[in-house]
């Protein structure tokens, strides 16, 4: 039995990745403990009392608002440049010792390394995206002062000197595509990393649910637009609400994660302004216990990302696999790891841009056709039945941890 050290600055309990991966290598007789910025009541939600070798230990975030300037800002910088900002997680493992840790994104690396360093163990580096390239804004990006633009420097220069000067020294790399695989080894002249998707756990949905219908007092004949995961800019949100304006009054669109993140007054804006609050309803994400389900009694999924950066145009959202597992054909803009996933399983069908006219033009190529509806449909769960599920990702995480030099 070997110890494990899991380290993420997410609050863990929406974080499907890093909770299957957790829980798959302490089902195969490892001691796993995850820091994160779980909330202490938010622990029971996972589910992991009674797992064997599985526990989670809430980590709260660094603050340090109880200190004077220029301490404050000391403090600050400090953190930042030998932790990566991940201070308080290093505090909070420092008496721990493991075999291994893992580090789960480039914020936590510096910690992960450090205390591998420290207890000559062994390291994983699992880079969840290009995580420089997302702080890549774009042309369309918010209107930043000049000091905000000064610190997303500082904080990009920082984290890159980081991953340049630790990534080599991960006994295992993983990562969660191709593209983004073959991205990190152009930047940092590194070994292939291991590839691990973002799929969720088979399970046989073939027999469609009512969920969503019955929550909302929806008709049979109503369609179900759905439109899963976080609530940020750059996900054609917008777009998808004004494509609406466009369709039939019996199309209906169903936001499923709205608490999460920072763009919800903007969505809601539009729903008022396009006068659609009868057509668009907005619900909280579900456990993910509960997801698959509610997913399998949408019509259509949509995934849409602005491609401001490479890691957007590279990204394999974990919406399009849930997608399928849930029989749902989906409707998305055509970026290269999306893209062939669509064509690739016939799951998918793309759209030529984010307009408004471009995805409705979509929403109806499938919706009108019943025909290519049930094709696309069967062929979603076929994909995740034969390829896109997360007991196909297990053998690579495990051969990948015995791997580890």
């Amino acid at each position: 039995m070997t110890r494990v050290a899991m380290f993420v600055t997410s609050t863990l309990v929406h974080d499907n990745r890093v909770r299957r991966e957790a829980e798959t290598i302490a089902a195969a007789g490892n001691e796993v403990t995850v820091f994160s910025h779980i909330a202490p009541p938010d622990v029971p939600r996972l589910g992991w009392e009674a797992r064997c070798g599985l526990r989670a230990v809430p980590v709260r975030p660094v603050d340090f608002r109880g200190k004077r300037q220029p301490a404050r800002a000391w403090a600050a910088a400090v953190n930042l440049w030998r932790w990566g900002g991940g201070q308080n997680l290093w505090k909070a493992a420092r008496p721990y010792g493991a075999g291994i840790y893992h580090a789960h994104d480039l914020d936590t690396l510096a910690v992960a390394a450090w205390l591998a360093q420290r207890d000559g163990a062994r390291l994983v580096y699992d880079s969840h995206e290009l995580f420089l390239a997302q702080m890549d804004l774009g042309p369309d990006a918010p209107v930043m002062t000049w000091r905000q633009r000064v610190r997303l420097q500082l904080l990009r220069h920082n984290w890159a000197r980081l991953e340049r000067a630790l990534i080599s020294r991960a006994g295992t790399l993983i990562t969660v595509s191709q593209s983004i695989a073959d991205e990190l080894v152009s930047l940092y002249d590194i070994r292939p990393p291991v590839v691990i998707l973002n799929t969720p756990r088979y399970c046989d949905l073939s027999t469609r649910s009512l969920t969503l219908r019955q929550r909302l007092g929806l008709a049979t004949e109503q369609r179900i637009i759905l439109a899963q995961g976080n609530m940020m800019p750059g996900r054609g949100l917008l777009e998808l609400v004004a494509s609406l304006a466009l369709l039939p009054e019996h199309y209906q669109l169903v936001f499923l994660g709205f608490n999460l993140g920072n763009y919800q007054a903007e969505i809601r804006g539009e729903v008022g302004r396009l006068g659609l609050d009868a057509r668009v309803h907005a619900l909280d994400a579900l456990p993910p216990e509960q997801l698959l389900d509610a997913s399998a009694s949408a019509d259509v999924g949509v995934v849409l990302l602005t491609p401001t950066n490479r890691n957007s145009l590279l990204a394999l959202p974990n919406k399009l696999f849930e997608y399928m597992m849930a029989g749902l054909p989906f409707v998305a803009n055509d970026l290269p790891e999306v893209g062939k996933v669509a064509r690739k399983t016939g799951a998918g069908l793309t759209v030529p841009a984010i307009t408004p006219e471009a995805i409705a033009a979509g929403l109806r190529e499938v919706l009108e056709n019943p025909a290519r509806w049930h094709t696309m449909r069967q062929s979603a769960l076929d994909a995740a039945r034969n390829e896109y599920n997360w007991e196909q990702q297990t053998g690579r995480l495990l051969e990948a941890y015995c791997n580890i030099t």
